[in-house]
């Protein structure tokens, strides 16, 4: 799928029978880049409330993307 993003991003994706069912671009990863520590508790925390449901509606990027596809 394209998610049109404007640059290399790191995206979460849910998908159910092979379709993107739900996607979060995780819009702070290139900030963190040049500290692996806090971009691998990033990284971590963003997967495991994104796949317990507890992921943040708000989106803190700097492309104020969307977290989910408009496309439902």
């Amino acid at each position: 799928m394209d998610y049109k993003l404007p640059c290399p991003s790191l995206v979460l994706v849910r998908q159910r029978n092979g379709k993107d069912e739900k996607w979060k671009l995780l819009g702070d990863t290139w900030q963190l880049v040049h500290a692996p520590p806090k971009l691998n508790s990033y990284v971590k925390t963003e997967v495991r409330n994104f796949l317990s449901g507890r992921e943040q509606q708000t989106i803190t990027n700097q492309f104020n993307l969307p977290s989910t596809p408009d496309h439902r």
